[in-house]
């Protein structure tokens, strides 16, 4: 398994359940492919208020996949982009 798939399978988890507020993706390795999957899942739950992807390897692809959920889901109101190659 690689770590974008994990970040797959983790996305799941959140479209799944609604109760989710805050996600901390920190120091996982997550890169674009993974940032795709998972900003797909962001626009799924509406309860998400809080994200951190600190410390992963998100380019400006993943990061532009992620602001497009941002767009999308407008209760998210604290992201975490340090420490990435964007």
């Amino acid at each position: 398994v690689t770590l974008d798939q994990g970040a797959e399978e983790i996305a799941e988890v959140i479209r799944e359940y609604s109760n989710i507020v805050s996600v901390d993706f920190s120091n996982n390795g997550i890169e674009d492919e993974g940032a795709e999957k998972i900003a797909e899942a962001l626009i799924k739950n509406p309860n998400i208020v809080s994200v951190d992807f600190s410390n992963n390897g998100i380019e400006d692809e993943g990061a532009e996949k992620i602001a497009e959920a941002l767009d999308k889901n407008p209760n998210i109101v604290s992201v975490n982009f340090s420490y990435n190659s964007i």
